[in-house]
């Protein structure tokens, strides 16, 4: 695995935020209470996932105008929509179906290909190893949670 490599990186944050999904998902079809402690959690991770994205990867772009830039604008959008999805789910999990399970992963999924298949390789292409260098170490300093199933 390249260590200067933000795409591989970010993939490792993002299987720990599809793992902890599934597991919502499973609890949400056997277990309210567990659905929500669940709930929780994967809100919690995606959070801290969020905030090293705004807070360190997207800062490259600053004002900018690239393609990359543009991706960028969308994820940010996308980023609030999860968020303001996550907060409906938090606060009417009760009334919440299955199949909004199902299209918030979906919403999910297609945010983390944008990420992995564009932004990301974009990235390790365009910077420098001492801009990636800098950003791998920022991201490692936000603790992921160690999922151990």
């Amino acid at each position: 695995m390249n260590q200067n490599s933000i795409l591989n990186l970010m993939i490792a944050h993002h299987a720990l935020l599809e793992t902890l999904l599934a597991v919502f998902k499973d609890e949400f079809k056997a277990d309210s209470v567990a659905a929500a402690t669940a709930l929780d959690e994967f809100k919690w991770e995606w959070e801290k996932h969020v905030f090293g994205e705004e807070k360190v990867i997207f800062k490259f772009c600053g004002g900018g105008e690239t393609t990359l830039c543009q991706v960028v604008h969308e994820l940010v959008a996308e980023h609030i929509l999860i968020q303001e999805t996550l907060n409906a789910f938090e606060n009417n999990l009760a009334i919440k179906t299955s199949a909004d399970i199902d299209n918030f992963h979906k919403l999910i999924t297609e945010h983390r290909e944008t990420e992995e298949q564009t932004l990301y390789p974009g990235l390790d292409r365009e910077l420098d190893e001492a801009q990636k260098e800098a950003i791998i170490a920022r991201i490692n300093q936000i603790p992921m949670k160690k999922y151990t199933g």
